[in-house]
C-alpha cells in the first residue's frame, strides 16, 4: 500500500467522520430544543466543606430551587459546583 493511498483512505475516513458528527449534533440539538423550558426560583444556597478520601479539602455549592411544569410545583436541590476545588489550598 502506498504513502499516498493511505492518506486518501485516512482523510476519507475523516470526512466520513465528520458529517457523521454533524448529523448526530443535529439529532441531539433536535432532541433538547424540544425539552419544555421552564422559570426556576433560587430559594437558597449553601457551600458544603469536606474532606475526600484523599484527606483533601472539598467546597461544593447546593443549590435549592423552585419551579412549576404543567401546573405543579416542584422543589430540588443542586450540586452546582459539584466536588470542585473553589478556595485554593495555602
Amino acid at each position: 500500500m502506498s504513502l499516498e493511498f493511505a492518506q486518501i483512505v485516512a482523510a476519507l475516513i475523516s470526512f466520513g467522520l465528520g458529517v457523521a458528527q454533524t448529523f448526530y449534533y443535529l439529532r441531539v440539538r433536535k432532541t433538547f430544543n424540544s425539552l419544555p423550558i421552564v422559570s426556576a426560583e433560587i430559594v437558597g444556597s449553601r457551600l458544603l466543606h469536606q474532606l475526600d478520601l484523599d484527606n483533601k479539602d472539598l467546597t461544593q455549592a447546593i443549590i435549592n430551587f423552585k419551579y412549576s411544569y404543567q401546573g405543579n410545583e416542584h422543589e430540588s436541590s443542586f450540586p452546582g459546583v459539584a466536588w470542585f476545588r473553589i478556595v485554593p489550598e495555602f
